[in-house]
């Protein structure tokens, strides 16, 4: 993946997520109560969505800014 592809992976994680958890957290503390089954599974569903998305976009931009110098670690003596 290119970087500003996996930038807007990351962000559209991110949003996701952010929506899916404030759908969750606004039924116990703000006193609305809990949404139905379906609605409630449905934000479960959006939310672990949005961590996948939200890890690969993070991952495919942690993978471009690294080095590619690679470490060969060997036994010998010198």
């Amino acid at each position: 993946m290119g970087r500003k592809f996996g930038a807007c992976l990351g962000t559209i994680g991110l949003l996701t997520t952010s929506i899916a958890s404030w759908f969750l957290m606004k039924g116990p503390f703000l006193g609305t109560g809990l949404p139905e089954t379906e609605y409630l599974l449905g934000a479960i569903a959006l939310l672990l969505v949005g961590l996948v998305l939200l890890r690969s976009g993070l991952s495919s931009l942690i993978h471009h800014r690294g080095s590619t110098d690679r470490v060969i670690i060997s036994n010998k003596k010198t």
